[in-house]
């Protein structure tokens, strides 16, 4: 999940640099440039919608497979714990039966 934040944080920087440069290497009219602002502004948009539904489409499917797997731990104690008890019934019949 770490990962994820730094891509975001970084992009998010090479976004705002990138806007600069562009500010400062190629001037426009002050409706050009905020035509262009827009646009930008409109792909980041986009790219972090994609980002989010991307994340959020892996937290899903990590939590699907927590939760198989809990499920899965469950029945394997549940044949444990009634081993267990059927051993426990076992020794104590033989004990009772010595007496």
């Amino acid at each position: 999940m770490t990962g994820h934040r730094t891509t975001f944080y970084c992009f998010l920087i090479g976004l705002g640099a990138g806007m600069a440069v562009t500010l400062l290497i190629v001037p426009r009219s002050g409706s050009a440039t905020r035509k262009l602002l827009r646009q930008r502004a409109a792909e980041a948009s986009r790219y972090i919608k994609r980002q989010a539904a991307q994340t959020l489409d892996q937290a899903s499917a990590a939590l699907e497979s927590c939760k198989e797997a809990v499920d899965k731990r469950k029945v394997q104690l549940g044949v444990v714990v009634e081993a267990g008890r059927d051993a426990y019934q076992v020794a104590t019949r033989k004990l009772a039966s010595a007496f």
